[in-house]
């Protein structure tokens, strides 16, 4: 039921776990930065209607759950999968996730495992209830493609079914014109937070020093580190 994603998004207090989890070196998104790719949205640039699911607002939240046959959160139950081998930061996120939800009485049951337990069963997309994963490839031809496209063979770990995402989808890949795939970028992006496919953690800052004399050298992320070899140059 939609209405149970979106409630559960509007009980995420992005900021309030940026400051917790990141200590502040983080900004919330809906889906992706456009520091990975221009064709990302950055939150602003979601129609306010869309933007609001990345909001923190507990009331109209629970105004959807009673909606949907859950008043108070009354009856709800998820277990989340998530691997012991990843990083503190990733499971206190996990944690914070399970305890905003816990405060308006949805139980989520974490579901530590093994990473072969975990590669086989979640990653793989045979799960039911929530799975913690990321996207390290930041390219958005990728990232439609493989991860929420239904089509052979996408991966599609969240089991999604939209006729209509894949149609977008499809003719993104297909379509050369720089400012119509722009255009089309932004209609799967509002399309995916829309219907809240993926609850999403902040957009963590990543930092380069480098010596003085070093230019252009900029990381966007740890995907993209091989990149600044375009752009880098020396004056000594």
């Amino acid at each position: 039921d939609v209405r149970v994603r979106r409630a559960v998004s509007m009980l995420l207090d992005r900021k309030g776990l940026a400051e917790k989890v990141w200590e502040g070196q983080a900004t919330p998104v809906a889906l992706f930065s456009s520091a990975l790719h221009p064709y990302f949205l950055d939150l602003e640039a979601f129609p306010p209607e869309v933007r609001k699911y990345a909001e923190y607002r507990p009331e109209e939240a629970m105004r959807l759950l009673a909606e949907a046959g859950y008043p108070g959160g009354k009856g709800l139950e998820a277990t989340l999968n998530h691997t012991l081998a990843t990083t503190r930061i990733q499971i206190e996120w996990s944690e914070f996730l399970i305890e905003s939800l816990a405060k308006v009485g949805i139980k989520v049951k974490p579901n530590w495992m093994e990473y072969s337990r975990y590669a086989l069963t979640t990653l793989a997309g045979d799960f039911h209830g929530l799975g913690t994963g990321g996207l390290s490839v930041p390219d958005p031809y990728a990232v439609f493609d493989l991860f929420v496209s239904t089509s052979d063979p996408a991966l599609n770990k969240g089991r999604i079914k939209d006729a209509e995402l894949d149609r977008l989808i499809a003719e993104f890949l297909r379509t050369v014109d720089d400012a119509k795939a722009k255009e089309l970028a932004r209609q799967i992006q509002v399309r995916i937070f829309d219907q809240v496919y993926v609850l999403v953690a902040p957009f963590t800052y990543f930092y380069a020093l480098s010596q003085p004399w070093v230019h252009n050298y900029l990381v966007a992320n740890e995907a993209s580190a091989g990149l600044w070899a375009e752009k880098v140059w020396l004056d000594r």
